[in-house]
């Protein structure tokens, strides 16, 4: 993590291109995250034994 100081440095573009780069980031991170929410709760017990085999 940079400190203040050379926070300070950084042009309006610089902060404005993190900024975005960081929502998108969050963005995506959230997205995956619901997805294999859904996936869990989609996948029915039986196929336990299968993931196992497969692994």
């Amino acid at each position: 993590m940079p400190t203040l100081p050379q926070m300070s440095k950084l042009t309006p573009q610089q902060i404005d291109r993190a900024l975005n780069i960081g929502e998108k980031v969050v963005d995506l991170a959230v997205d995956v995250w619901r997805t294999r929410k859904k996936r869990v709760q989609e996948k029915p017990v039986r196929n336990k034994s299968q993931q196992f085999l497969r692994k």
